[in-house]
């Protein structure tokens, strides 16, 4: 990952892509089901305008990830939400199965040493009803 990608004001550790797609999240008898804003190898920004859970909340991610053949489910935990018509819930990945933190690295151009070969710019629309866990 380049440094120099980063904001230094930013916590994040891996680099983020608008993306959106559907996501469903369930935590504590709670289910949501809306459309991502960005993605990283680190956790992805729900847009939501629903109250979801405090920080620090486990939830459930089922997502279709370009590059796996089916929707896969991911432990995560709330990091931050955003009341209002804009908000949303941030959300941080538990440990990734390997296959699926390889299909984020290549949609996020994390294991590629320059950025000519990425498009960060682009936005990425998926929708899928396989599920797998």
């Amino acid at each position: 990952m380049r440094e120099d990608t980063l904001d230094p004001r930013d916590r994040r550790t891996a680099r983020r892509i608008p993306f959106t797609i559907a996501v469903g999240g369930d935590t504590g008898g709670r289910h949501i089901l809306d459309y991502t804003a960005d993605i990283s190898l680190g956790g992805l920004y729900i847009r939501t305008s629903k109250l979801v859970a405090a920080p620090g909340a486990p939830i459930q991610i089922t997502i279709r990830v370009p590059g796996m053949p089916k929707r896969v489910c991911l432990d995560a935990f709330v990091v931050r939400t955003d009341q209002g018509e804009d908000g949303g819930v941030a959300v941080r990945f538990a440990a990734l199965p390997a296959e699926v933190d390889a299909a984020l690295a290549t949609l996020t151009g994390e294991e590629l040493l320059t950025d000519e070969l990425v498009d960060t710019d682009k936005v990425v629309l998926v929708e899928d009803d396989d599920v797998v866990q």
